[in-house]
């Protein structure tokens, strides 16, 4: 994985974590459990062009439909 990814990955995990009020390990086992960090690098090019409310709602809408 590269470096721009890893980074991002760390940025949308803090504005999640800040969005939903959860703590980071709370978020990381989410994260994990529902496979979003290899969404964010699957999806890479196109996620970091968005801003934030958008990210946040692109994670929250591939949550719910891993559920």
């Amino acid at each position: 994985m590269s470096k721009d990814i890893i980074e991002f990955s760390a940025f949308v995990l803090e504005t999640y974590r800040f969005n939903a009020k959860l703590s980071g390990p709370e978020v990381d086992a989410l994260f994990t459990k529902y496979n979003v960090y290899d969404y964010i690098a699957d999806n890479f090019d196109v996620l970091h062009s968005f801003g934030e409310k958008r990210i946040i709602w692109e994670i929250k809408e591939y949550i719910k439909n891993q559920k």
